[in-house]
């Protein structure tokens, strides 16, 4: 689905197989990192899952997406998380991850890419998961 700036995202069906695949893994405390944000939308319920014990970071390169994001964010369950810095998001390199917060129990790969960059995989918990709907 189009979004605007030369970007998509996933159909809202992706979004509950994604939230299914990565739920082991997004449990209050734990550590998730959302690369290629979009809308926002899943990284708030990745957010929400991980509570404010945890650290949710969201990455996306396009600066209007970033903000577009912010703002959905907060309208959301997850404004709170936002405001208390255990919720952030940022403009980026996603195929860098964010190692400010790593290692991450949970990562998801929004963004297209032919394949997980190292820097994710280097960046994942031992025992975590990555969730890229389009493998």
């Amino acid at each position: 689905m189009q979004i605007g700036y030369n970007a998509t995202i996933l159909a809202p069906h992706m979004h509950a197989m994604c939230l299914e695949l990565l739920e082991d893994h997004l449990k209050l405390g734990m550590h998730a990192l959302d690369v290629g944000l979009g809308t926002g939308y899943l990284t708030a319920c990745f957010a929400v899952m991980v509570g404010p014990q945890g650290r949710d970071v969201g990455v996306e390169h396009i600066p209007e997406l970033v903000e577009s994001s912010i703002k959905n964010i907060q309208k959301s369950a997850a404004a709170p998380l936002l405001k208390e810095a255990s919720f952030s998001v940022h403009v980026g390199d996603g195929r860098q991850g964010w190692p400010e917060f790593a290692p991450y129990d949970a990562i998801h790969v929004g963004a297209a890419a032919p394949e997980i960059p190292p820097a994710l995989i280097e960046q994942l918990k031992p025992g975590g998961q990555i969730g890229d709907p389009g493998r």
